[in-house]
């Protein structure tokens, strides 16, 4: 138990270290533009795969979860004029959000709402996309499996190996890999894969 204990706080304690190299990168892109689109052009690829392996489509109602700075959102608006709920528990990194929306022009087709994603009803949206870095991970995906309309399509984002402990994500994913619909490989500096899990009310992992 006090193994257990003492590898729970390492792995908080690192994640906290990754998150806020992230957030730190997330402010000078929200401050300089070609920081943005540097941003903007790493996740290209990603959100690409996404879009393909989910469906998205003009007329899909997106919720991201831990969507910091909304590149994801930007580029799915962009690309397929989809509309998309950005939630962040942050208000900082919120009101920095809504300013890099208004910045770009996204307005009518991105909102950002302040919650928790532990307890946000994700009912009424097609496709929920679970960042990599959202914490409490496990407490996130559960309450979006709950919450989901039957059919709902969520795209987990998980960690490459060598951070998969710290990012949550190995007992996570052990515990839903038979609903695991379908995986892309990504080439992150720490995201892997994002994986594909279709709510079926029937055989839910709950």
């Amino acid at each position: 138990m006090q193994h257990l204990s003492l590898s729970y706080k390492v792995n908080t304690f690192l994640q906290g270290i990754f998150l806020g190299k992230t957030k730190l990168m997330e402010r000078l892109a929200a401050r300089h533009d070609w920081v943005g689109k540097v941003y903007l052009n790493a996740y290209m690829a990603v959100v690409q795969k996404e879009i393909k392996m989910a469906k998205i489509e003009a007329k899909t109602k997106v919720l991201h979860i831990g969507g910091g700075v909304p590149y994801t959102a930007t580029l799915i608006a962009k690309m397929v004029g989809a509309a998309v709920v950005v939630l962040e528990i942050d208000q900082k990194t919120a009101s920095k959000a809504r300013r890099w929306v208004k910045k770009y022009g996204y307005e009518d087709q991105i909102e950002i709402v302040v919650a928790d994603g532990a307890s946000f009803s994700a009912r009424g949206f097609d496709i929920i996309i679970i960042s990599l870095s959202v914490s409490p991970k496990e407490a996130i995906f559960f309450n979006v499996i709950s919450t989901s309309d039957s059919g709902a399509r969520i795209i987990y984002r998980s960690a490459k190996k060598s951070l998969e402990t710290i990012y949550c994500d190995k007992e996570l994913l052990a515990k839903c890999r038979t609903y695991i619909k379908q995986t892309v490989h990504q080439r992150g500096v720490s995201l892997k894969a994002s994986h594909l899990i279709v709510k079926d009310e029937a055989s839910a992992p709950l």
